[in-house]
């Protein structure tokens, strides 16, 4: 039997890189409208829109015409699965495997063709909100929040968004919308006390809940209007959670409000003295 060869600690180590990657692993957060998609079309292409809501038409038309942008719809529907109502579990996990299995494929293929070209590229998760209801149908079989091992799911789920972080070329716009935060009071009824759920009327993000610990910098979108007509804004920060709007690349940002602008100059404040030329 050959002998294994002899663990060397130092060859496992590789030097820092020195140059900066001009590009950005974004979090997009904000109700319908206020431009998370319009975001992701503005970022340098190729663009590769996976697309889990099918929201991209009305806005992807003004861009397609100059980019090139690659769509993949998923018509993912754990509602329309036809079976015995004691064998759901099973079918809508097998269902929901298949699609998590092709998305891999599909992420895998968007990042090599990306890369080969050694330029930024762009890579848009719309909306992650249903991405991650996907992985949790994939693993139990249906999306409860009961209490579960998470912890081979989470795996897969970092791992396969380190799986573009590594890619130095690659943006990655994740995007998730929101919903009504839920939360319980306890009441007494004939002596027993027993849990309610109420509406706390907050409107809180919907998605991976450590979506924060991976991305680079949080942005809220924001829609106002006023006598000059419809504005957008990107906020580094949110009333939903007083730490929301963290940005790695540039701290000084954190709190911050500024106007929607496109992918490349938004990169100007994310790393400061860089050029929109350089993150295209």
């Amino acid at each position: 039997m050959a002998k294994a060869p002899e663990y060397n600690p130092a060859d496992n180590f590789t030097l820092a890189e020195t140059e900066k990657a001009y590009r950005s692993i974004l979090r997009i957060v904000g109700e319908r409208g206020t431009g998370k998609s319009r975001l992701i079309f503005t970022g340098p292409e190729p663009i590769f829109q996976f697309s889990f809501d099918q929201g991209e038409e009305g806005v992807v038309e003004d861009f397609a015409s100059t980019k090139e942008i690659q769509v993949r719809d998923y018509d993912w529907d754990p509602n329309n699965i036809s079976c015995d109502p004691k064998d759901y579990a099973v079918e809508s996990k097998k269902y929901a495997v298949e699609i998590r299995d092709h998305y891999e494929a599909d992420l895998a293929y968007a990042i090599a063709q990306g890369a080969k070209r050694k330029k930024p590229f762009t890579i848009g998760l719309d909306k992650e909100t249903d991405l991650w209801l996907l992985y949790r149908y994939a693993e139990f079989g249906g999306p409860s929040d009961a209490p579960k091992n998470y912890e081979e799911l989470n795996r897969r789920y970092i791992s396969m968004l380190n799986k573009v972080k590594s890619c130095r070329y690659a943006n990655l716009i994740v995007v998730q919308g929101m919903k009504d935060e839920w939360g319980t009071v306890v009441e007494v009824v004939n002596g027993q006390k027993k849990k309610k759920p109420y509406q706390t009327g907050r409107r809180v993000p919907s998605g991976f809940d450590r979506i924060d610990e991976i991305v680079f910098a949080e942005i809220m979108t924001h829609r106002t209007r006023d006598e000059a007509g419809v504005k957008f804004w990107f906020d580094f920060k949110a009333d939903f959670d007083p730490e929301f709007g963290k940005c790695r690349q540039n701290a000084q940002l954190s709190g911050k409000r500024l106007p929607a602008m496109p992918l490349p100059e938004l990169g100007t404040f994310l790393i400061d003295g860089s050029e929109p030329e350089e993150w295209s």
